[in-house]
């Protein structure tokens, strides 16, 4: 027979449980509250919907996942001429605080990963298209990233239980938290 010890958990305060019934109570806890923080909006999520809504906005039609930013072989400053996709280069770019400087004649924008031939080139895009973007983008990247926090934060939580509707995702986070922290009370005065 297991032995039996008093729970501290919430929801489950005084309650005689084993280790073991503690133990899955405060794994289902974590993982209540890593899917309130998984919910939250990623900032490479939202740089990219910041990415579509300015190229909208310039009237670029411009798959941000294939189209390529190739760079040529001169020898000029490798950091500030970044290369890969549109998406990933304005996340690297706004990851690692860098205004790009392509070469004009050497770097462009192509279909293919790679190439520089005229027949894969994007028409009507090119690498001061980049530069402006990721400036754009900069100047608007922490109100945005606040902006988006806050109405995640502040928004309706997915009602999951009856006896919980209308809370707010922070509510329910803080709810999540709690159940967390006396999960490992619980678990901590049970193995001494």
């Amino acid at each position: 027979m297991s032995k039996m010890f008093t729970s501290l958990m919430r929801d489950s305060e005084g309650e005689k449980v084993t280790w073991a019934q503690e133990w899955e109570k405060a794994t289902i806890a974590k993982n209540k509250l890593f899917a309130v923080v998984d919910g939250a909006p990623s900032v490479k999520l939202i740089v990219r919907k910041m990415l579509e809504s300015e190229l909208v906005q310039r009237r670029k039609k411009v798959d941000i996942d294939n189209v390529y930013i190739n760079t040529g072989s001169l020898k000029a400053d490798g950091k500030r001429r970044p290369s890969g996709t549109l998406s990933e280069v304005v996340l690297y770019c706004l990851d690692n605080n860098v205004q790009p400087s392509y070469v004009v004649g050497g770097d462009g924008i192509f279909y293919l990963a790679d190439t520089f031939s005229d027949k894969f080139k994007v028409p009507e895009f090119s690498i001061h298209d980049v530069e402006s973007l990721v400036l754009s983008l900069s100047g608007k990247l922490e109100n945005k990233l606040q902006e988006e926090l806050a109405g995640y934060w502040a928004a309706a939580a997915n009602a999951t239980a009856v006896e919980s509707p209308l809370l707010t995702n922070t509510q329910i986070f803080h709810q999540a938290y709690a159940s967390v922290l006396t999960a490992e009370l619980s678990l901590s005065v049970m193995t001494g």
